[in-house]
This record gives structure tokens, sequence and C-alpha cells, in this order.
């Protein structure tokens, strides 16, 4: 029998079985971060499963972080647009060709030269068979870092390249939905193991199990070896072997509260009442119902004896034995009459009539309405502020100012010329780490295709023009004169 245990959880296993143990009360069941700080890291990131004689690392405690961060991202109002403009503004006017050089004063500079050997190969990619073009990728590759900081890439190889031709035919982007990094290895499932130990990526639809594809994970110093091999690029996370998206993690609960709000608004609209009223029903009416009811149960009673149909009493069938159910059921029809009366849009100026009668006092008797101030107004400006709220958070949490994204903290948008500028070009000296990240699997084929280029220094990056400030250029050719 093999026992290993992890601080306060253990397992032991004999023969076919298994058996986990804990030391102490804290439930290691609570995976959805109930535990908050107490739980393992393991289990906050991922945990180890056996699939097919592979130990596959699930993303998330349940296997479905990826569906989650794409679905929560994609409900919100502001947030996918937002995303795309950090597309667009990264991708600029697509790949080219760079070399990092000195200029005459010393400083570094990104001279954009023209490569005719890796632009060709860049631009053969459907003639072999690719689905999307080299540039098609990077897009598709930059929009997976912004939503997920962490993508796949599948690396399709020459035949020829054994006698001499190029490597790498290109690059096709497999989705962080279907790619879990897998290992050969026994490894610990208490999260004592490393990128390093992951020796596999398998591909398929983790939600219904079915049949996966496994490919090596590829290292670059091995690229040679392979003749289908899945990449794995990610921005760092410090606890854990995929990457993580930060910013949706740190305003995770302002996300979701901003895409609960709307639902919250139109139910309010939807459900509430013209006015929020109490209603008083007096025993003298429930009194008289039940007499009514009764005395109609005993009709049917004779009406069953006829053979005839017995009566209904407001659309209940009393039939012929009395009991408090059809009391309770003929005061829930009068409570929605009313209801439907009070609420909804259609409703407005509508009659609903009822009937008094005197009480054994020789009092009027009648239901009574008493409005209930519920302070619509404070609830309402409530839910807007939250809104507000959250879009500054949800922008902040982005890294991209209200000035770039062109919504401020009002929803209006921001005029300021110079603001837009210079926190322009502020985000610009932002992206060279995201973009190193994003182009990493293109210069890994640029390096294996062409060595020689690659020790020169030739790599592809985003060319990302600067605008110039308007008081610079030509009256005739500013933006305002074009207009």
């Amino acid at each position: 029998m093999a026992v290993r245990h992890n601080d306060k959880f253990g397992y032991c296993v004999n023969e076919n079985s298994v058996l986990t143990f804990q030391f102490g009360g804290d439930s290691m069941a609570d995976l959805e971060g109930r535990l908050f700080g107490r739980t393992p890291a393991s289990l906050r990131t991922g945990h180890l499963v056996k699939v097919s004689g592979y130990n596959v690392l699930t993303r998330g405690v349940n296997d479905t972080e990826i569906t989650d961060i794409r679905e929560n991202i994609k409900s919100n109002r502001l947030l996918p647009e937002v995303i795309e403009k950090q597309v667009r503004i990264m991708y600029g006017l697509g790949l080219y060709v760079y070399r990092i050089e000195f200029d005459s004063d010393g400083k570094l500079v990104q001279r954009w030269v023209d490569c005719p050997p890796i632009t060709e190969w860049l631009r053969s990619w459907n003639d072999c068979g690719i689905t999307d073009d080299a540039n098609d990728f990077a897009l598709e590759c930059i929009r997976r870092y912004y939503y997920f900081e962490d993508f796949f890439v599948k690396w399709r190889f020459f035949k020829g390249r054994a006698i001499g031709g190029l490597p790498v035919a290109g690059l096709e982007l497999v989705e962080n939905s279907r790619a879990r990094l897998a290992s050969e290895k026994e490894l610990s499932p208490f999260g004592n193991y490393t990128y390093d130990d992951f020796t596999h990526v398998m591909v398929g639809d983790w939600r219904y199990r079915g049949d996966f594809s496994v490919y090596p994970l590829l290292r670059p110093q091995h690229i040679h070896r392979y003749d289908v091999a899945i990449s794995h690029h990610a921005n760092g996370d410090v606890d854990g072997i995929y990457g993580r998206n930060k910013a949706y993690d740190g305003s995770r609960e302002w996300l979701l509260g901003a895409n609960e709000n709307p639902r919250f608004i139109r139910s309010f609209l939807r459900n509430s009442m013209a006015a929020k009223v109490h209603v008083i029903i007096p025993n003298e009416w429930v009194a008289a119902k039940r007499k009514q009811i009764q005395d109609l149960c005993e009709y049917n009673r004779k009406l069953k004896r006829e053979n005839k149909e017995p009566v209904r009493y407001n659309g209940v069938e009393i039939g012929t034995d009395f009991h408090e159910g059809l009391l309770t059921q003929y005061t829930n029809i009068e409570l929605e009459r009313l209801t439907t009366y009070l609420s909804g849009a259609d409703n407005q100026g509508k009659m609903f009539a009822s009937f008094s009668f005197l009480g054994s006092k020789g009092e009027e008797v009648k239901w009574k309405i008493e409005q209930i101030d519920l302070k619509y107004k404070e609830y309402i400006e409530s839910l807007i502020s939250f809104d507000r709220r959250a879009d500054e958070v949800l922008l902040s949490a982005k890294g991209i100012d209200p000035s770039i994204s062109n919504v401020s903290k009002e929803g209006v948008i921001s005029k300021s010329g110079s603001d837009a500028y210079y926190n322009y070009l502020l985000y610009l000296l932002q992206l060279p780490a995201p973009e190193k990240i994003c182009c990493d699997a293109i210069n890994m084929a640029v390096r294996a295709n062409f060595p020689h280029l690659w020790r020169q220094g030739y790599m592809v990056g985003f060319y990302r023009p600067v605008p110039a400030r308007q008081q610079e250029v030509s009256p005739d050719d500013r933006i305002t004169s074009n207009q």
C-alpha cells in the first residue's frame, strides 16, 4: 500500500482502490474558493486527472475556466469591444520583419526591413494547405492572449526538410478549450510538478471526454524531430502552469455584477407592480367565501345525484367536498387578478371592480390596499452607480485609458486630443512584452527555417505607426480638415 500526503490532505493506493483522507475539519471538497486562502493552490488553478494513461492538467478546478472566462467576457457590454481595440492596436498594420540595432547615439532602435525570404515564407502558408495565412493566425494569437493570456499552436512541417528544405510549413492555432497539457510521468496530485514535467498536449472535446488526439509538446531544441507537434505560449503565472488572465481574476466579481445588473433592472421593470402594496383581506370576507364554497359543494352533490354537470366558482372546480385548499385557490385567483391590474406597462388606466358587503355589526367590509414605499429611485440609482463603478474597474484592470477606449467615467466619448495622444503613446510602450508572447511561435519558426537570418537579428513583429500630433501636420492633412 502506497500512502502519500501533503500538509492536511493525502491519499493511499491499494491494488485497484484509492482512499483519500485529511487531517482536521476543513473540507477538501469545497473546490469553488469558499475556503479562499486555505485552499491549496493546485486546487484553485487546476488538478491532475487520468485520461488514456496520461496525467492531464485541468484548466481550473472543474476544468471550466476557459468557458467561464469566454462567456463572462462576451456577456459584458463593455469588455468585448475593449479587447478588440487592444487587438487592433497591437496588430497595427500586420506582420513585418525588423532588426534591433544601435543608432549613432548608442540607443537601441527597431529597424523595419525588407527581408524577402521570411516575407515569402509568411505569404506561402495558404499554398501549403494551412487554413489561415500568417496575418490571420497572428490576429487570433493576439485575441487569445487578451482573453486567456496563453494559446496553443500546431506546427506543420515539410516532408522535404530531410533533403535540405525548410522544416516549418506553417502554424495553426488550437482552441484553448480543446487543448490540455499532459504527461506520461507519474506526477504528484498536490501540485509538486513543473512545466517541464509535461511532455504532451491532449486535444479533444473535454465536455464529453470523447476521443482525444495526443501530440508531443514542442521543445525548440528538438524541433527537427517532430512530424507534428503543439507548442504552448503563455504569460507566466506565479503559482500555475497555464497562463492566467490576471485582469479577469482581479475584476471577476465586478464583471459578474456588471453582467447581472441589466437583468436586475429588467426583472424589476417586468415584475414590479405599479405601486408596491400590502393587501389586507378581512376575516369577514374569508368567512363569507368559505360559507359560499361550502354551499356550492352541497349544491354540487345534489347535481351529481341528478347526473348534471357541477358548477364552478370563479374558475375553480370546487367539486362536492369542501376543503380549505378550495378557499386558498379562490383567494389566490383574486390576488392574481389584483396583481395583473396593478402591474405591467399595458395595464395603466384599466379598471378593477370588486364588491364590499356588510359585516355582522352592519359595518362595511372590503379589502384594503396600503401602499409601501420601497424607494424605487434609490434602488435604481444604486444599480446605475454600481454599473458606472464597474466600468471604471474593468477599464482600469485592462490597463487602457478611457481616452483610448472612447469610454469616460460617465460613458461619454473623451474629447481631449492631447490626452488621447499621450495616453496612446504610453500604452504603446507597454506592448513589447505582450507582443513577444503573441509572436513567439512565428519567431520560433523563423529561427528554425532561417537560422542564418536569425543569427543576424531578423525577427517578426507588428508594425504600428505612431500618429503625429495634429499641430505637427500641415493644415490640409489634419483630421478635422479632412472631415
